[in-house]
């Protein structure tokens, strides 16, 4: 079929009519019925149910019509969040509580779960309106304007004049055409397809939170083209998203998958996942694809067996440290080399280095300043000065936070004072096995 993304299409459906283009042929053909059900008076006309499918994105916002409230519902009964989840389900950055990834692949389980359920009992009106309420808590989850509280939002980037306030552009009703990727399945079974699901809109919301700024300026600027332009790329990312979720729940149902995509989810490097917690500094931060130094990035360079060495793929920190990423229970295998960075702070004589890496069965929110999360350890290592790399290979069966924990160890210096000697530590060519 062809679409013509058109402004019937406004908001969420506007992204669910470029979603619905992206899918394959036979898809496509499977939405190519006349669209049914009670949403449709209420709707611009639909030529088809992929229409009804790009305009049923939109009713997770019909909450108060009791004939549609049941689809904005979770599991549990609570209202969907319209932005990442806390522990209980509801929006973090208004109930004040921290993002829990468990609960995004959680509810994202639960909505992918209904949409495939509705395929399998051949009830294609069912299936668009739990794959549009899929597509649209997806889609919510990424855009800036939903990736920091309101209070927040306007305390750090206050109008530039006095008395005025607002200025946030809210988000998809401004998105143009935008193109993107043919999707690949996220998974076989329900699990495996949330977690990558909720793992990549986790991403791409960090990733979009960093545009607030500049959104917020030309917001207040009445931009709407710049506008436009900066949120160009996260529509154009949940309208992915959003069809990569159709399409996975269309393969499961009907048990139709490609052996090359499903060969590609048997390993993934852990640097593809979302890092949920990074022992932050109070006064700095720098990005895990590195080692920061006198405050540049360097590439990821270890001293091995072999002398230095440089890695292209995986993370850098300092040796008293902490980084947690959620793995939902779904790896069976986790393969890596730790070691320390060919740099003059790796060979201070007290260094005394515990590093070890630990699991927990739920996301585990445990905060330490010295770095004992409690986890179970599953390895270990002591690093001394010079240290050479060390390689790794554990088993990961239903571990659901994946912990690696750097302790610098004390020691008593010349004046009777306790100090530490912290070099950088490299995690590199780290990869999860199915």
């Amino acid at each position: 079929m062809r679409f013509c993304c058109d402004d019937r299409f406004f908001s969420h459906a506007r992204l669910g009519i470029q979603a619905a283009a992206l899918l394959p042929e036979w898809e496509q053909q499977l939405l190519s019925s006349s669209p049914q059900g009670e949403e449709l008076p209420l709707l611009p006309p639909c030529a088809n149910s992929a229409e009804q499918l790009a305009y049923d994105c939109l009713l997770m916002d019909w909450l108060y019509d009791p004939r549609f409230r049941h689809l904005a519902l979770a599991e549990n009964g609570r209202l969907l969040p319209h932005m990442l989840p806390d522990r209980n389900g509801d929006g973090a950055y208004q109930s004040g509580n921290p993002v829990d990834p468990e609960m995004c692949v959680t509810l994202t389980a639960y909505l992918l779960q209904n949409a495939v359920n509705e395929l399998r009992n051949n009830n294609i009106p069912g299936f668009c309106r739990r794959a549009g309420v899929l597509g649209h808590f997806l889609q919510d989850l990424l855009p800036p304007s939903h990736n920091l509280g309101s209070v927040e939002r306007y305390q750090l980037f206050p109008h530039p004049e006095a008395g005025h306030f607002g200025g946030a552009a809210s988000g998809y009703e401004i998105a143009a055409d935008l193109g993107g990727k043919v999707p690949v399945i996220a998974g076989c079974d329900i699990a495996t397809a949330a977690f990558h699901l909720a793992n990549t809109a986790l991403k791409y919301a960090h990733a979009s939170r960093s545009l607030i700024p500049q959104l917020m300026a030309a917001g207040y600027a009445k931009d709407r083209e710049l506008c436009r332009e900066i949120l160009r790329t996260p529509a154009r990312q949940a309208v992915e998203l959003t069809a990569q979720a159709w399409h996975t729940a269309f393969s499961i149902a009907y048990g139709k998958f490609n052996a090359s995509e499903v060969d590609a989810l048997q390993a993934i490097p852990l640097t593809e996942l979302y890092c949920a917690y990074h022992h932050p500094d109070i006064y700095a931060h720098c990005g895990n694809d590195g080692f920061c130094f006198d405050g540049t990035m360097q590439k990821l360079r270890l001293l091995t067996q072999d002398g230095e060495q440089d890695f292209l793929n995986g993370f850098g920190l300092t040796g008293h440290s902490g980084m947690k990423f959620f793995t939902g229970g779904i790896f069976s295998r986790l393969t890596f080399t730790a070691g320390l960075a060919a740099h003059k702070t790796s060979f201070l004589p007290h260094i005394d280095l515990d590093f070890s890496v630990e699991t927990s069965p739920k996301w585990q929110e445990n905060f330490s300043l010295d770095m004992e999360y409690g986890g179970i350890r599953q390895a270990e290592h002591r690093f001394g000065p010079g240290s050479p790399a060390e390689n790794f290979d554990l088993k990961l069966k239903d571990a659901g936070t994946l912990i690696f924990a750097s302790r610098a160890q004390a020691y008593t210096n010349e004046k009777g004072m306790i100090a530490f000697d912290i070099p950088h530590i490299g995690i590199v060519e780290p990869v999860l096995y199915m």
